[in-house]
């Protein structure tokens, strides 16, 4: 192969799938952004907490959250708040102790004044004791510990399946532009920085994903900066691509093979 090719200097039919793979890809860079701002975003690009609820789940979204809603009709099977006093303003507060407590983590050691709210005879506890109406006790940390589970993110299995596909379409991506980018005519340096980008991404995007289900923050900072990393490197070589191909040929600086 000759040690000056360019992009340029490829027959009519190679220039033009070049330029169409690129312009595609250009128009794959719109539309993911629409999705991300529609579907992840909820209208608006997605922020740092919502890439991590995404990942890692909420901390605000326990089964307890749920049963302790001031907003549950009072006659709904699932609502609690009315047990847990006569007025308003004690139940706000024993609902306060019982979720700071949740979103704390849930600790054991923690654990002893939301046991004296749930376990007393006039509040929680009088469906949800041992032999109770409820089908369920909430005498103990070991009974009370599977409701106060934050609302888990993405499950492990859909998200496995998700990183595998994205990283083989990031990884066919990637080697389809930075082949086209290699032969186009823009300075070495800038070559070598956009293609390394493409690679690299792809690892911090995807790997952030796997860290932040499993410790949550402050990993989703590295889903957010691999998503933007490969985004901008991928649009900024298919950009050039296409109009390195409309520029027309000339060449003004020495092949790849001569300068890599």
């Amino acid at each position: 192969m000759r040690s000056d090719l360019r992009l340029v200097d490829l027959p009519g039919g190679a220039r033009l799938a070049v330029a169409g793979f690129a312009v595609l890809f250009l128009a794959f860079s719109v539309v993911a952004q629409a999705q991300l701002w529609v579907h992840a975003g909820g209208g608006k690009l997605p922020t740092p907490q919502r890439v991590l609820e995404r990942y890692h789940g909420r901390a605000d979204s326990s089964h307890l959250h749920e049963a302790l809603d001031p907003a549950l009709p009072e006659d709904d099977p699932h609502a609690m708040y009315p047990f847990l006093g006569d007025d308003d303003a004690t139940r706000r507060e024993r609902r306060d102790v019982v979720l700071a407590w949740v979103e704390s983590g849930a600790a054991e050691s923690g654990f002893e004044p939301v046991r004296q709210i749930l376990t007393d005879p006039l509040l929680c506890a009088q469906c949800h004791e041992d032999g109770g109406s409820a089908p369920f006790a909430l005498a103990t940390y070991e009974d009370v510990l599977p409701h106060a589970r934050r609302g888990e993110g993405m499950p492990w299995p859909q998200l496995l399946t998700s990183a595998h596909n994205h990283l083989f379409a990031f990884a066919v991506a990637a080697l389809a532009l930075s082949l086209a980018m290699a032969f186009s005519r823009a300075p070495r340096a800038l070559r070598h920085l956009a293609i390394g980008a493409a690679f690299v991404a792809p690892l911090l995007d995807v790997g952030g994903w796997l860290l932040t289900r499993w410790q949550g923050g402050p990993w989703h900072w590295l889903v957010m900066a691999g998503g933007a990393l490969f985004g901008v490197a991928t649009t900024f070589m298919a950009a050039w691509v296409v109009l390195d191909v409309l520029r027309g040929p000339g060449r003004t600086q020495p092949g790849p093979a001569a300068d890599a």
